[in-house]
């Protein structure tokens, strides 16, 4: 059941980073006006929050040999 999920979890994991990435990216390139904004600063890191996510979650999926109970419960913890 795991593995019908690991090509899900390969893109959620590597759209998530490369996401992740592109935000650093354009908050370095704005470094000014994000740092003199408290909304910037608020709404860049909700967007990192969000972007963050799945990350875990892949890793979860990703990870061999993981139990079928942990991954049940592991995922448990985060809201639908």
């Amino acid at each position: 059941m795991v593995t019908d999920w690991e090509s899900f979890a390969v893109m959620a994991g590597g759209a998530s980073s490369a996401l992740t990435g592109l935000l650093f990216v354009a908050v370095s390139l704005n470094r000014v006006a994000v740092t003199e904004s408290p909304s910037l600063r608020a709404s860049a890191a909700q967007t990192l929050l969000l972007l963050v996510t799945p990350l875990p979650i892949a890793a979860l999926l990703l990870t061999p040999d993981q139990p079928q109970w942990l991954l049940v419960q592991s995922s448990s913890v985060w809201p639908a």
